[in-house]
């Protein structure tokens, strides 16, 4: 897995973008994914999440946990940085940049934490946002199911300084709820 996880990254991208998991039998890409016993779902968006934001070579240079490290932070703060660009330029740390080789993955892990709960303010303030998302996922769930699309799940995440919520489920009771 070490050296795969690249390749697997792409080949599972390709296999929810095109929806070929449709063509296999199965509703959806975690129930493909789940029938099969090939990895869980957490673990696949991982890989391809990757595979999306680095070339071969820089992935399996970093490998998959501090590739995806990189690019979740990318991805979760106001930094319009490209995670390979971390390469080259260095990882912001401590008001300056370092090269990505010293930065352990814990390091990344916090400075994303540190950076994200700057961008609402106050960790008071963010944790308030993300009770209130709470809450609005509840009710989009508890209209969902009012609506009949009770095998309709609401997630919730954090993406570029903003909650943002995720529905999935079978697309009959979706569209029937949406009319």
């Amino acid at each position: 897995v070490r050296e795969a996880f690249y390749e697997i990254g792409r080949s599972l991208a390709e296999l929810l973008e095109r929806k070929l998991y449709g063509s296999l039998g199965y509703a959806s890409f975690g129930e493909m994914l789940t029938a099969r016993e090939i990895m869980s779902v957490a673990q696949a968006f991982k890989f391809i999440e990757v595979a999306r934001k680095f070339t071969r070579d820089k992935a399996l240079l970093l490998g998959p946990e501090k590739a995806y490290a990189l690019a979740r932070y990318s991805a979760r703060t106001k930094e319009e940085d490209d995670p390979e660009s971390y390469l080259t330029r260095g990882f912001p740390l401590g008001g300056k940049r370092k090269p990505v080789e010293d930065v352990s993955l814990r390091e990344i892990l916090e400075a994303t934490r540190t950076a994200v709960s700057r961008q609402k303010g106050e960790h008071g303030v963010s944790e308030r946002a993300r009770k209130d998302a709470e809450a609005d996922a509840a009710k989009v769930e508890a209209w969902l199911r009012k609506e009949d699309a009770t095998d309709a799940k609401v997630s919730l995440f954090f993406r570029r300084g903003t909650w943002q919520l995720r529905i999935a489920g079978p697309a009959h009771q979706l569209a029937r709820a949406a009319k």
